[in-house]
């Protein structure tokens, strides 16, 4: 499929915001039936946690895209920027995409000094800090500051399933320059 940058980076944008919509009652129920049990389990603003969950899949995606279509990158990233200071809360959007996009970049970097550490881990405990607040220390293990790993496990699954946009795009798509 032939598709312009501008074309693309808008189909992006709205479907991270979609594909996380329609995901998010899944989520949500899963991650309630295995932290209920364990741990009071309250999101306070679903809303916002969807929200915070849809900028944490552009970020990781925002890489991918780097790393699957890496000469127009640059051009689309440009044209999504452009299109997301278009709304009217562009500059929170942006302000939020940034802080995962930090978190993305420390876990690469943590992965490329131990290949054991998952590229996602950073990006799900401040999911995990959006989500649950001052509260995210209930899903401490004991006696220490550190997020159950299991927790975290789980949150990456998530991630994993709802960031292969460019991946499986790669093949499909020839972006042209409009």
């Amino acid at each position: 499929m032939t598709i312009t940058e501008t074309e693309i980076a808008m189909i992006f944008f709205k479907r991270n915001f979609k594909r996380v919509d329609e995901a998010w009652p899944h989520i949500y129920n899963k991650l309630k039936g295995m932290l209920g049990k364990s741990y009071p389990f309250e999101i306070e603003d679903e809303e916002e946690a969807k929200t915070m969950l849809t900028f944490a899949v552009i970020s990781i995606e925002i890489q991918n895209l780097k790393k699957f279509f890496p000469d127009q990158s640059e051009r689309i990233l440009n044209k999504f920027i452009k299109i997301i200071n278009s709304l009217e809360e562009g500059d929170y959007i942006n302000e939020k995409i940034a802080i995962y996009t930090d978190k993305v970049k420390e876990s690469y970097k943590q992965h490329e000094e131990n290949e054991r550490y998952s590229i996602f881990e950073e990006v799900s405990v401040q999911l995990m800090q959006d989500w649950f607040g001052d509260n995210v220390s209930k899903f401490y293990v004991r006696n220490t500051e550190v997020v159950n790993p299991l927790i975290i496990g789980l949150i990456t699954l998530f991630l994993i399933s709802l960031t292969d946009f460019w991946e499986k795009n790669k093949d499909n798509l020839v972006i042209i320059k409009d």
